[in-house]
């Protein structure tokens, strides 16, 4: 089940200082709430990966590194010509580049890939051209909002649990421990009951294209 954003900040801003009981805004204000949806979407996303998305980046004859598009929290799969091809840690494979490649010099179809600093590095270096040959499968990071009228990057479905999560920063600020808590312990096992949940159906997600230009 996919799930469309449509909710946006103002809903949220609207919603908390309403249950919070300071509509006026005086022991909270929009700066509060804006940083703590920011948080709040960050750990869902970390938790739940409710966005995964695609993006496809040309295959480059002599070329071993590339950038990964913006925008992702984690990778799940990267594919090389329609084969997903290994991951290994930056230290596991230089190890193993020092033992098998220490030139860097061999080339063919790629069958390990690294991270480092936002570019990933495939190996064996490729022979040959191929458009859209290296396919990337990952979890998206959610957008900051800076602005009422923004949509929040969290499916509508979890909007609850995020007014969970500010609720529970809200009741912090203002040193009630006890809702605090409360609202914090509702946030965490409703995410966990809703990953759950989420889990047991078939899922279906929107196909990302990142273009040349997007890079």
């Amino acid at each position: 089940m996919y799930s469309s954003s449509t909710k946006t900040a103002q809903r949220v801003i609207d919603y908390v200082k309403r249950q919070f009981g300071d509509e006026s805004g005086v022991q909270i204000t929009d700066a509060d709430i804006f940083r703590w949806i920011n948080a709040g979407q960050e750990e869902i996303f970390r938790r739940n990966e409710p966005a995964k998305a695609t993006s496809t980046t040309d295959v480059v004859a002599g070329q071993h590194t590339y950038t990964f598009p913006s925008g992702i929290l984690k990778v799940q799969s990267l594919l090389v010509n329609g084969v997903p091809i290994e991951r290994r840690s930056f230290q596991e494979a230089e190890e193993y580049l020092l033992s098998q490649d220490p030139g860097r010099v061999e080339t063919g179809d790629a069958r390990i890939w690294y991270e480092w600093g936002g570019d990933f590095t495939i190996w064996p270096t490729p022979q040959g051209n191929y458009t859209g040959g290296i396919t990337i499968k990952y979890i998206k990071s959610p957008d900051d909002v800076t602005s009422t009228s923004d949509v929040l990057s969290i499916p509508d479905i979890y909007f609850n649990r995020l007014i969970e999560f500010v609720m529970s920063q809200a009741y912090e600020l203002d040193e009630n421990w006890a809702a605090a808590e409360n609202k914090a312990v509702q946030f965490s096992q409703n995410l966990d009951s809703q990953s759950n949940d989420t889990n047991t159906q078939h899922d279906t997600y929107p196909r990302i294209t990142v273009l040349d230009e997007d890079m």
